[in-house]
């Protein structure tokens, strides 16, 4: 029996990788912080905080001790190098291929793109996209200079499903409330209003590239784009809730300039985000396809109850880390 080792394994995108994997007939073990009752009891479920470093390095290196050989492990809430660091160091021997979630984020964005970025589009200079994709671009280089391991980089952008916040662009990106906003008949304030383009991909495509990726050499010392690529319009998206709500969406304009000159944090977001996902087709024989409606139905039927506070929100903590992004002078010559 093949196994998988998935740490993240009951949030948003390691809970489908869980069920996936079992139906794929692997073994599965998870590292959360947390146990979750809903988890099959086959699920070899291991409960540590990240947040305890050297404890969480212990418990996790410690699982060697069990299994000698690991057939893919898959690290889904690593963010800097030393989180990097810290999964090589215990792996590097013991697993045959480990994979790893960053960011379309990582992009060089100084200049206009008039296609889909593809995966190997370079990468932002150091300095310029702001903490968030500083920090996985940390990781991905640290991973790049590695030769010695089978990794693989997924690099997702808005993935929505079952435990995601809706929202997708300022001022509304992830907003807890935004159902009971809609319902309330409130008047959404979204840059330029909602005309922004961008990929999304439900949590359950994601699992489903890292398991047919899992073993195949072709994979192995790269980084792909996980995206669903039919384009989404902002606008679009938002009017979609509303009509699962039953509800009429009210939308004006909040300029792109002030969104940025308020530097709130999010505003990356605010940038067309389109990316190629051809040489997935081509290595893993796979695209991304669940719809937009169905990720939205999964977002809505289990969205949170009761007041949130934002800064509590992990999303929004890691969107929000500072420095900000650099200005991006043509997105605003566009205006």
């Amino acid at each position: 029996m093949k196994n998988i080792l998935i740490l993240g394994g009951t949030g948003i995108i390691g809970k489908p990788t869980v069920f996936e994997a079992l139906k794929e007939g692997y073994s599965v073990t998870t590292v959360s912080a947390e146990p979750d009752s809903n988890l099959p009891k086959e699920v070899n479920q291991v409960v540590v905080n990240r947040n305890e470093r050297e404890k969480f390095k212990e418990t996790v290196c410690g699982l060697n001790k069990k299994n000698d050989k690991w057939d893919a492990v898959f690290e889904i809430y690593n963010l800097g190098e030393n989180d990097g660091k810290e999964l090589y160091e215990c792996f590097k021997d013991t697993a045959e291929h480990i994979f790893v979630i960053s960011t379309t984020l990582v992009y060089d964005r100084s200049v206009p793109s008039a296609a889909p970025i593809k995966s190997n589009h370079p990468l932002a200079k150091k300095g310029t996209m702001g903490g968030y994709a500083e920090h996985k671009l940390e990781l991905e280089l640290f991973w790049k200079s590695k030769t010695d391991v089978n990794y693989t980089i997924l690099r997702p952008y808005h993935v929505l499903g079952a435990g995601s916040l809706l929202g997708c662009v300022p001022l509304h990106n992830r907003d807890p409330k935004l159902p009971q906003r809609i319902k309330d008949g409130e008047t959404l304030e979204l840059c330029d209003g909602g005309n922004v383009e961008f990929n999304f991909i439900h949590p359950t495509d994601i699992a489903r590239m890292v398991l047919k990726a899992a073993g195949n050499p072709k994979t192995y010392r790269r980084a792909y784009n996980a995206v669903n690529p039919k384009k989404i319009v902002a606008r679009e998206y938002f009017e979609l809730i509303g009509d699962m709500l039953g509800e009429e969406v009210r939308i004006k304009n909040k300029p792109l300039r002030e969104i940025w000159e308020e530097e709130n944090g999010w505003a990356l977001t605010t940038l067309p985000s389109l990316y190629d996902v051809s040489d997935v087709r081509q290595d893993i024989g796979f695209i991304p396809g669940i719809s937009l409606e169905t990720a939205i139905r999964d977002s809505l039927l289990h969205y949170p109850r009761g007041t949130v506070d934002v800064d509590q929100i992990p999303v929004h903590k890691r969107m929000t880390l500072l420095p900000r992004p650099k200005k991006i002078d043509w997105l605003f010559q566009q205006q």
